[in-house]
């Protein structure tokens, strides 16, 4: 059966989700100033470790490894970073992303 999960994440530049296989991602959002993915999943079978990257505005990143991650979407947090602070969510998929 097929449902609408929410996986809560860290503001850190990586780090891994459990998710069960063949999570589709659907968006990344803000909800309580907590960043999360949201993912269709079907929760009868096993469960993988997703790697994800987030990337603040301006940030640098090493060009090399753009060529692996897949843009999942931004978020705005502002209540707990006084300054406010913009993440850019990719997932790494260990394979080259056409462009």
């Amino acid at each position: 059966m097929k449902e609408i999960w929410k996986f809560a994440i860290s503001v850190k530049d990586k780090q891994a989700v459990q998710m069960p296989k063949e999570a589709k991602i659907l968006c990344v959002q803000v909800q309580r100033e907590i960043p999360c993915i949201w993912a269709l999943v079907d929760s009868s079978i096993e469960f993988e470790p997703r790697i994800f990257v987030t990337k603040g505005t301006g940030h640098a990143h090493p060009d090399e490894t753009w060529k692996t991650l897949k843009y999942i979407g931004s978020y705005q947090l502002s209540v707990i970073h006084k300054d406010s602070f913009v993440g850019h969510v990719f997932e790494e998929i260990g394979e080259k992303v056409s462009e």
